[in-house]
């Protein structure tokens, strides 16, 4: 089975026509613990470019200086605010940008209500079984696609 790559597309030049290209898709992961920041970035690397960044206020910095981001891959419990308030920002701010919840600490009301209000459209728990955060981040970049 083909691998499916998210990098460069080439088209076909049409008698003589430029060659057009699509650019990486980008996803921001916001996790405040470096050895599970390192491993989502490691697995999403397969098919994102990635951008890193250990809490809200860096995470609030990438996104002040980009509007091209597909994703935004979120810690649930960090130091400070938890990732359902980020995502909720992502959400005013780019409507378009998919996002992605990620914790250990399963707290069900919390979960059911953000995504019940579209806040986010994944929910991955840790530890993840390989390949599983690639395609929750996969599915709601592809959702929000059509």
């Amino acid at each position: 089975m083909p691998t499916r790559r998210h990098g460069p597309l080439r088209q076909a030049s049409v008698e003589g026509a430029p060659i057009a290209s699509k650019e990486p898709q980008r996803v921001l992961v916001v996790e405040d613990d470096p050895a599970l920041r390192k491993a989502m970035a490691r697995e999403l690397r397969a098919e994102f470019e990635v951008t890193l960044a250990g809490g809200l206020v860096p995470a609030l910095e990438v996104l002040g200086r980009t509007d091209r981001l597909s994703a935004v891959v979120s810690d649930l419990m960090m130091d400070g605010p938890v990732g359902i308030d980020l995502l909720e920002e992502v959400r005013r701010r780019t409507p378009t940008c998919a996002r992605i919840l990620v914790s250990g600490t399963v707290v069900e009301a919390d979960i059911r209500d953000a995504v019940t209000s579209g806040t986010v459209q994944q929910f991955v728990s840790k530890p993840w079984k390989a390949g599983a955060l690639l395609a929750a981040v996969r599915g709601a970049v592809d959702a929000l696609a059509v």
